[in-house]
């Protein structure tokens, strides 16, 4: 018989420093309110809480889905997560107008990615993992949002939002061009506005005002574009099919077609854009204006915050009615920062036994980025190589990491392989001098880690 348990999270950290078993079954009622905030749902959940040679283990399922103590059982073993991982994340693909982002530790109405030991496991929802264990994020209240944006290749259709932030801060780090989109293989994204068209006007209000008459006269033009495509085939014009997508703007009058790019052109005239090499890392800070554009694959970490402001967009916006240009014009007072200012790589040291490079690429309020480049093949400590970063700093918080080449995690004697765009969570609960995970790749690897700041 399970009892049942107000608080699991005490509940457990009670039993796993008890020593008095080596095995607890408990049930537990977890408030959802990530899809109804007013009104959560109440769900229970069994869970075994078991010592597996030095290391505890738990099991999650939701009391609803056991038909019987068999298949409890049998669900429990699937997804049996070590507590002191690492965790590999299961990430949620969201189909987007200008192609797809790739989740990797969300968890709101969109999409809820889960935290696995092996990628052959379902997993177990990241907000529910968190109530578990609610010092996860320390020392931030939440997890860091970690996503690919993979854009379409074609110009048109793979343009991101033109938009800006007033709180969530993103820096990127370019994974892939498309050599179809830019042969060269130098890309390109927008960046703040263009400083030589700013000259042609005589302070920074008026080079505004210009800028909004000229989406103001694009945004008439693509209501028309929306209406057409409405009428016959904008239910498979919002799926995420490129090729579909282009040959149904093949159907609108050419004329139309000539019309929008002749408006989109003087609407990117006011615009600013910087290349994009392969590698790059690209800083994006509040109240910015930025956007991708078509055929640049890039990791993403961001805040952990859902708003925006979109200033302009070529093709229709699903999300929202209208634009936001005016509302985030009247934010800037002055122009953006430069991008000068935003294309420098802090450099942490410059080797580590000789085996690795380590750089910071960013440093934001809420959380910092750092780029681990193998020189040679190498294994190496999480906390050899972290902890000259920290200090005496025992509030380290979770890291998120991206492989972009193979690599391997090893805790005691568990491994988690990582392939390329595959990510994971590595739980730092104890003193971080204490940590016994550890990194394996071979030479000329990369991978990217993240942790919350206070």
């Amino acid at each position: 018989m399970s009892v049942m348990v107000e608080n699991p999270a005490d509940y457990i950290q009670q039993c796993m420093s008890s020593g008095l078993s080596s095995s607890y079954r408990f049930c537990f009622e977890f408030e959802n309110t990530l899809f109804e905030p007013e009104s959560p749902q109440k769900e229970v959940y069994q869970a075994l809480l078991y010592k597996q040679g030095e290391r505890w283990r738990i099991t999650v399922a939701l009391l609803s889905d056991l038909a019987s103590e068999h298949k409890g059982q049998v669900n429990a073993l699937e997804n049996s997560l070590a507590v002191d991982g690492p965790w590999v994340f299961k990430t949620v693909s969201i189909p987007k107008p200008w192609g797809q982002e790739i989740w990797y530790s969300a968890y709101e109405q969109r999409g809820v990615c889960h935290l696995a030991d092996n990628n052959q496991q379902s997993g177990v929802p990241v907000h529910l993992w968190l109530y578990l264990f609610p010092e996860l994020p320390k020392p931030s209240t939440e997890l860091n949002l970690l996503k690919v944006l993979a854009p379409f290749s074609s110009p048109l259709l793979g343009e991101l939002y033109f938009e800006m932030h007033e709180q969530k801060q993103e820096v990127y780090v370019v994974s892939h061009i498309d050599e179809t989109a830019w042969p060269d293989g130098v890309a390109q994204m927008r960046f703040g506005f263009c400083s030589e068209k700013q000259k042609q006007f005589s302070t920074f209000e008026t080079f505004k005002a210009a800028y909004l008459s000229a989406v103001g006269r694009y945004e008439g033009l693509r209501k028309q574009i929306d209406e057409a495509l409405q009428d016959q085939f904008q239910a498979a014009f919002t799926e995420s099919d490129e090729q579909a997508k282009s040959e149904y703007l093949k159907q609108l009058p050419e004329a139309l077609l000539r019309k929008e790019q002749l408006l989109a052109d003087e609407m990117s005239s006011f615009i600013a854009k910087r290349s994009l090499h392969l590698g790059d890392v690209i800083q994006v800070p509040k109240l910015l204006p930025h956007g991708l554009l078509h055929g640049v694959r890039v990791v993403e970490f961001q805040t952990p915050v859902y708003e925006r402001l979109i200033l302009s967009f070529r093709q229709k916006v699903l999300t929202q009615d209208g634009w936001d240009t005016e509302q985030a014009l009247t934010l800037l007072a002055e122009p953006p920062l430069s991008q000068a200012m935003q294309q420098g790589v802090c450099k942490l040291n410059t080797h580590f036994d000789e085996r690795v490079n380590l750089e910071r690429i960013v440093e934001f309020d809420g959380f910092e980025v750092f780029r681990l480049s193998f020189l040679e093949a190498a294994e190496l400590g999480v906390a050899e190589l972290l902890g000259p970063v920290i200090g005496g700093n025992t509030d380290f918080g979770n890291i998120l990491l991206l492989a972009l080449h193979e690599i391997a995690i090893q805790n005691g004697p568990a491994e988690l392989f990582l392939q390329p765009e595959e990510g994971a969570c590595l739980p730092t609960w104890k003193n971080f001098s204490e940590n016994s995970m550890r990194l394996k790749a071979k030479k000329g690897s990369i991978v990217l880690l993240s942790r919350p700041l206070s």
